[in-house]
């Protein structure tokens, strides 16, 4: 019976590729952080879409100020009263 031995592929890389046969006849070796060609897709596309996110939110952030201070500008405008105009009289 073979005992199984869990390596990261950072620390597998680190034997030669002889000790890495030899290991292999000897042990079942499990490489605990390997990751399958569909778990990268999938891992770049999570990412991707978190960016996204990301910049969606910054992006609305700054679409709200933007119209909260023109909001104040026209509060600003529109709270002062309108001089009246004075009429000439003819005589």
């Amino acid at each position: 019976m073979r005992y199984i031995k869990y390596y990261s592929v950072k620390e597998w890389s680190r034997f030669d590729i002889d000790m890495q046969e030899i290991m292999c006849k000897k042990y079942n070796i499990t490489l605990t952080d390997f990751q399958t060609k569909e778990q990268l897709e999938i891992e770049r596309k999570r990412k991707s879409r978190q960016r996204k996110i990301q910049i969606t939110k910054q992006v609305f952030h700054t679409m709200g100020e933007i119209g909260k201070g023109t909001l104040q500008l026209i509060d600003v405008f529109s709270t002062k009263p309108t001089p009246k105009k004075k009429r000439k009289r003819r005589k």
